[in-house]
């Protein structure tokens, strides 16, 4: 089966009449099966999509030699990237193989659509490189719908270079289709989308990458499913109407408890939710403000603060925490500045980041079970001396790649500055 790649939606054929160079990221995508999804409230959108053309490449056209396109081999995906098509087709059918290797990724920039504009690919493309640069003249239209391929894993950031400087070639989109292969929503993939007021994630993505969301003031509707595991704390998401309509307290983004938004009152104790999978970065670190108003304000009228963190010097309020089964990740400084004397790590936590216990008044750790990684003992807090390795664990690691540390099961062993207590 051939996939055809549409390349971007409807309108923006216009703007890729004047497409040049792109020239993408490379990021790994993350994997993990999740519970049930979050459910967002949805709003209607304001264009419809144009539907996706078959995946049948006409019968007459033959796939192109092997020599008109540049590759190199992709020793995580164990196959080879196209990276550059020389031919002068504009309907491109790519072969099923090259060299014997199969095709496995396109990266952005591989096909200069200023003449190419279908290009078929075979099912062994994992991976299409979405974004980089182009060029659009200031009398074009932009696009109002993006539909994305089916089969595209990876997105990235769409932009225009006009005399030297950088715009964005999404600013009037309103709907937004993808597909439920794409895993990895890379850095400024919807930045200032302005037009945008509804968006939804489709279930499979695992990653959201930093300033994903800036600029999007009119986007009041998201759904984010539960298979988002990990969120940039830069992700911009602070700055969208859905922020402001979030309450006050922990922010959920899918399976991410992301980030505490508004003031900690007094005596505070939190139950994360069932299902959380992953403390964000400086999760108890409030977030006050976001949200700005969309439109401009008129004279006179305030305007809405962008959101910021508080670093207050006093601890915060917040004194007890309940964390689920679920929980696998906790992010770095995840409790800093707290009032937590104690916590109980569930023993589904694999990794716990630098800091995540920074400025806290809890001195002593039961480690998880299951603990697969730890950061340094200098980065864990400057109150923790003690760490209580469970009945059944024979032998720990402790810190992670060249200053990693085997443990075995004994007595009045250190862990730098950090006493090691071994429990019967």
């Amino acid at each position: 089966m051939k996939k055809k790649i549409m390349f971007v939606f409807t309108a923006v054929l216009l703007f890729l009449l004047a497409l040049t160079g792109c020239n993408a990221d490379d990021n790994p995508s993350q994997n993990s099966t999740v519970p049930a999804a979050q459910n967002q409230p949805a709003t209607d959108s304001q264009a419809d999509p144009t539907p996706p053309i078959g995946n049948t490449p006409p019968a007459n056209l033959a796939a192109e030699p092997e020599d008109m396109f540049t590759h190199i081999f992709d020793t995580e995906l164990n196959g080879l990237r196209i990276t550059r098509y020389h031919g002068e087709l504009t309907q491109v059918l790519l072969p099923d193989e090259i060299m014997g290797f199969p095709i496995v990724a396109i990266d952005s920039g591989s096909f200069d659509v200023r003449y190419v504009t279908d290009v078929f690919f075979p099912d062994t493309v994992q991976y299409f490189g979405w974004g980089g640069r182009v060029s659009i003249a200031a009398d074009e239209e932009r696009p109002t719908s993006w539909v994305i391929p089916h089969g595209v894993t990876h997105l990235y950031q769409v932009y225009a270079i006009r005399g030297g400087s950088r715009i964005s070639v999404g600013s009037d989109v309103r709907h937004v289709d993808m597909p439920p292969t794409v895993k990895y929503i890379g850095d400024g993939v919807f930045q200032n989308f302005r037009s945008l007021t509804s968006l939804t994630i489709p279930y499979g993505v695992t990653t959201i990458g930093s300033i994903a969301f800036q600029d999007m003031p009119a986007l009041l509707s998201i759904d984010f499913p539960a298979s988002i595991i990990s969120i940039s704390i830069n992700s911009g998401i602070q700055d969208t109407s859905w922020w402001a309509t979030q309450p006050d307290g922990v922010v959920y983004v899918g399976s991410v408890a992301y980030r505490w938004k508004g003031e900690i009152p007094p005596n505070t104790t939190v139950v994360i939710r069932d299902g959380t999978v992953t403390l964000g970065n400086r999760l108890f670190t409030p977030v006050i403000g976001g949200g700005p108003a969309i439109g401009s304000p008129a004279p006179g009228e305030p305007v809405s603060p962008p959101a910021t963190d508080t670093q207050p010097t006093t601890p915060t309020n917040l004194i007890s925490v309940t964390l689920p089964d679920s929980l696998i990740n906790i992010g770095v400084s995840a409790f800093s500045g707290t009032t937590l004397e104690n916590i109980t790590l569930p023993n589904s936590v694999e990794r716990i980041d630098g800091g995540a216990f920074g400025d806290t008044l809890i001195s002593s750790i039961t480690l998880p079970l299951n603990i697969v990684y730890t950061p340094n003992n200098h980065m864990w807090g400057s109150n923790i001396n003690t760490l209580y390795i469970q009945a059944g664990v024979d032998s720990v690691y402790l810190g992670f790649g060249v200053s990693q540390q085997l443990f075995h099961r004994s007595s009045g062993e250190y862990w730098g500055n950090i006493a090691l207590v071994w429990l019967d």
